[in-house]
């Protein structure tokens, strides 16, 4: 496995890294369009875009964003070692730019985000540790803004099916029904409001993939063309790298 270095970014992009500021998504892409992070170099990255949900320095260009709760951005994600390749995650810091990679931290191995301490270092202290409760540190990097999703789609019931509206046809398996039905609060997953597969194509990511998302998403895509551009992009793109999902 050979991460690429800031210099070989450079020169594959044909600009220096200080020219990347405000261009994650396109300065990904082009580092996976020349090839810096492929099979051959026992990675195979994609470019994705999402949400920064990670600390944001005063100094940094988007310091005006610190109390957003997530800036949108774009890094690479490396499947097959679940790891990130960010190479603007810099702008973020206001430090000197460079390639950051790294793995999700378990978070057994995580730190307490408030006091620093390891969970079992908490679990050891017990009462005389000032912070009581363990809050580990959050992985900054949120695919397809599915933590904003989860605030937004979760915080209300989801839509009733109007007996009055045109009814869509989700062709789901007995296993798929009885998941999306339960989702929806109705016996029936497979007769559904356009209202409905609206909310059930923008639910977060991880709450399909209790299910099966990618046929979730088929069952969406099949019910008409239409109904495909209600799946947001990043988590179809999602779908087709984890969940067999094929439509384009």
């Amino acid at each position: 496995m050979k991460i690429p270095t800031l210099q070989e970014c450079e020169k594959a992009i044909g600009e220096p890294a200080s020219a990347w500021v405000a261009r994650c998504f396109e300065i990904s892409h082009k580092i996976v369009e020349a090839g810096l992070v492929s099979r051959k170099r026992g990675l195979g990255g994609e470019a994705v875009y999402g949400h920064w949900v990670g600390p944001i320095s005063p100094r940094s260009h988007f310091a005006d964003r610190r109390n957003l709760g997530f800036v949108q951005h774009g890094w690479i994600h490396v499947e097959a070692h679940g790891m990130v390749i960010d190479p603007t995650r810099w702008v973020f810091e206001a430090k000197a730019p460079y390639i950051y990679a790294d793995y999700e931290t378990d978070e057994s191995a995580a730190r307490c985000r408030r006091c620093q301490l390891l969970r079992e270092e908490h679990d050891w202290l017990g009462a005389n540790d000032e912070c009581d409760l363990f809050e580990p540190e959050l992985w900054p990097y949120d695919e397809g803004g599915n933590r904003w999703r989860e605030a937004a789609m979760l915080k209300k019931p989801p839509p009733k099916l109007d007996p009055k509206a045109e009814i869509v046809t989700l062709k789901l398996d007995h296993d798929g029904a009885t998941f999306v039905g339960a989702l929806l609060g109705q016996a029936d997953g497979r007769r559904v409001s356009a209202e409905q597969v609206f909310w059930l194509a923008n639910l977060p990511y991880h709450v399909l993939a209790k299910g099966d998302v990618g046929a979730i998403y088929e069952a969406i895509c099949a019910a008409g063309s239409y109904y495909i551009e209600f799946i947001p992009l990043d988590n179809r793109n999602r779908a087709k790298r984890e969940a067999g999902f094929a439509r384009k």
